[in-house]
Parts: C-alpha cells; sequence; structure tokens
C-alpha cells in the first residue's frame, strides 16, 4: 500500500477511536498496585480495614501473587525467607517503583500521551524502563525470588534468559518491536493492547537490568567488565530504532500526526523530539550505569591487590 494510501486509511479509521471507558486499564494497573494501598493500611495499623491482613501468606493461595510481596514489604514485618524484619531501604525502593510506574501510566502523562504527542508518550516509556525497573529490582531481597529461582527444574531455563546477551536481545527486540508503526498505533487504538504493551516493556526492562542489578544469588550480576561491555552492545543495538524515529521523512504514527495540536510542535517536530528523547535518556542512563561499573570494578581491583574484601557488585 502506497504512503497515501495508508495516512487515508488512517484519518478513517483512527480519527473516531479516541476512548471515553478505561476500565481494562483500572482493572490491570489496580492489580499491580494494590501493595501500595494495602502497604498504606500496615503503615496506619489499620489492619482491621484489611481482611487479608490476618491471613498468612500460605491462606492467600487464589489472591494476587502481589499480596504476598506486599506483606514482606511492610516495615518490621518479618519475612517469610530467614532473617531479620524487611530492610527500610528496600520497602522504600519497591514502592517507589511502584509510585513511578504509576506516575508513568496512570497519572495525566497517559492521557497527553495516548491522544496527543509522541514525545509524551516516549518519555512514559522512559520512566517504565528506567527508575520503575530499576527502584523495582533494587527493592527485591534474595529470599523473594528465591522460590523462582532455586527451583530445580527452572535453573537451566533462567541461566539462558539471564546471561547477558539474552538479556540484551530480548530488551533490543521488545522495544524496537513495538516502536514498529503497526504495532505502536494497534496500541494506542486497542487498550488491551496497550496495556500488554506496557507490561512487556516493563519487563523487558527488567531483563536489561538484571545483569547488573540482579537480587539472586543462585545467578547474580555479572562481572564488572562484562557490564560496561553489555551496556555498549544496548546502545549499539538500539541505534537502528533510535535513527528510524529520528531520520524518518515522514511522520511514522498516523495517530500523532492527525491528533489535536496541544504544543507549538507539528507531529514531525515531536517525532524528533521523541526519537532524542529515546536517544540521550536512554544513553544518559546507559552511560551513568557505566560510570558506576566502572567505579566498582576498580575498587574491586583496589581491594583485591590490598587484600582487603571486594566490593559487592550490588
Amino acid at each position: 500500500m502506497q504512503w497515501s494510501s495508508r495516512r487515508q486509511t488512517a484519518v478513517e479509521r483512527y480519527q473516531p477511536c479516541y476512548h471515553s471507558c478505561y476500565l481494562p486499564d483500572v482493572c490491570a494497573y489496580c492489580a499491580f498496585l494494590w501493595p501500595f494501598v494495602r502497604f498504606r493500611l500496615f503503615v496506619t495499623g489499620n489492619d482491621r480495614l484489611d481482611p487479608l491482613a490476618q491471613r498468612t501468606v500460605s491462606d492467600r493461595g487464589p489472591d494476587l501473587p502481589w499480596l504476598a510481596l506486599c506483606d514482606s514489604h511492610r516495615p518490621g514485618a518479618q519475612p517469610t525467607g530467614p532473617g531479620a524484619p524487611y530492610p527500610l531501604a528496600y520497602a522504600v525502593k519497591f514502592y517507589a517503583a511502584l509510585l513511578c510506574f504509576y506516575l508513568g501510566v496512570g497519572s495525566p502523562l497517559d492521557q497527553i500521551a495516548e491522544r496527543y504527542l509522541l514525545s509524551a508518550h516516549m518519555l512514559q516509556h522512559q520512566i517504565i524502563i528506567f527508575p520503575a525497573a530499576i527502584l523495582f529490582l533494587l527493592g527485591l531481597p534474595d529470599w523473594l525470588v528465591r522460590p523462582v529461582t532455586a527451583q530445580p527444574s527452572l535453573q537451566g531455563l533462567l541461566r539462558v534468559l539471564t546471561y547477558p546477551v539474552v538479556c540484551g536481545v530480548i530488551y533490543t527486540a521488545v522495544i524496537t518491536g513495538w516502536h514498529l508503526p503497526f504495532l505502536y498505533d494497534w496500541a494506542l487504538q486497542n487498550r488491551v493492547v496497550h496495556i500488554a504493551e506496557h507490561f512487556m516493556m516493563f519487563g523487558a526492562a527488567l531483563f536489561y537490568w538484571w545483569p547488573m542489578l540482579s537480587p539472586s544469588k543462585e545467578f547474580p550480576p555479572a562481572n564488572h567488565a562484562w557490564q560496561m561491555l553489555y551496556l555498549v552492545a544496548v546502545i549499539i543495538g538500539m541505534t537502528p530504532v533510535f535513527a528510524y524515529i529520528m531520520f524518518s521523512s515522514d511522520v511514522l504514527y498516523p495517530t500523532y500526526e492527525y491528533a489535536p495540536r496541544i504544543t507549538s510542535l507539528s507531529a514531525m517536530s515531536d517525532q524528533l523530539l521523541a526519537g532524542a528523547m529515546m536517544k540521550l535518556i536512554g544513553m544518559s542512563v546507559a552511560m551513568v550505569a557505566f560510570g558506576v561499573s566502572f567505579y566498582r570494578w576498580h575498587q574491586a581491583d583496589g581491594a583485591k591487590k590490598q587484600g582487603g574484601p571486594q566490593s559487592a557488585p550490588r
């Protein structure tokens, strides 16, 4: 189909398709953010408001898996694994991740991103991929992931999936795939697909950061040299999609081409800004991570030469 024909089809198909019902979003995102509400009940001592509070984790089989996770993040609560009460620093990081996820997909930014601006949509994805995913992994202790990572039947598969090369390929493939015009516009026009897109991006981001921030003792972070090579490789792997968005001579996503303009940016300028954000934010975060890995590598090397303890990679 010629480009002009595709645009005409887009006008007929996309203009009347703005949605007034967001029930699927509410259901899916509440399932993710429910622990945040439960955390507030625990902190204020209102356990009587929560009928699940009087039940043990083992009694909650049919309930959402998140509830057991929330229980473990309750300040002062005894974790289901060995050790002392859950560290406050981990709990803060975990709930900060949930807050970042909410700001990305539950705040007014979501409506601006879906209806008007590609650059706002790109910012939404950057929030999911970087602060939300990073803080989420930093907020998980080893004992919380061990019921999965310690399963003998899963260790072979997990060993492959958490290998740095595989993590990088998964991340690059998912992010690149969802930025293809037909998939991107499909997500904009179908709420269920849009929710699936966000969760897939979040999952891909967890794979991306796993070689550097893994909470698992069975599958620990890669060594520092591998981490630096990995970050550079992912930046190179993401370059085609950056270039595709930034240097396209046409507006790639018809939804944004025919959306009402709420800023002085044209659809083409908005697309250029979105591509620049994708490149610059992604590269900036990766370079900060590269610097941290290099510094820790230097520290570990110095400690090894002096015969002292090596710093943990996390």
